[in-house]
C-alpha cells in the first residue's frame, strides 16, 4: 500500500536477546547467536519498493530519520549497534523477577 511507515532495526548482527541471556545466565558461553551471514535490510527494503539506509552513528541516524519522515514511502533504517547492547528491563529465567540495570 506504500504507506509512509518508518521501520527502525536495532541490528547487532546476532540473536541479541538470546546472546543477552547467555551472558547473564550462562557465564558468557555464547553459542549459535552470532550470524555468519548478514541480511542486507536496505536491499530487502528496495526489493519491496521501500527506501532504506544503513547507519552507524547518531549523526547518521538523525539525518536518516529526517529523510524517512520527509519521504512519502515506507522506509527502513538499519541501525548497526554493538553485540553487547542489552535490552532492559528483562524478566529473569524463572519469570518471577524483573532485572533492571
Amino acid at each position: 500500500y506504500k504507506l509512509p511507515v518508518t521501520i527502525i532495526i536495532m541490528n547487532n548482527a546476532s540473536l541479541g536477546m538470546v546472546r543477552q541471556w547467555q551472558h547473564l545466565y550462562y557465564g558468557g558461553r555464547y553459542t549459535e547467536t552470532d550470524e555468519l551471514s548478514q541480511t542486507d535490510f536496505v536491499m530487502l527494503a528496495s526489493a519491496f519498493g521501500a527506501g532504506g539506509v544503513c547507519v552507524r552513528t547518531r549523526e547518521e541516524y538523525a539525518k536518516a530519520l529526517k529523510e524517512a519522515v520527509k519521504s512519502d514511502m515506507p522506509y527502513v533504517i538499519d541501525c548497526r549497534i554493538g553485540k553487547d547492547f542489552e535490552v532492559m528491563p528483562l524478566i529473569d529465567a524463572n519469570g518471577s523477577d524483573i532485572i533492571m540495570r
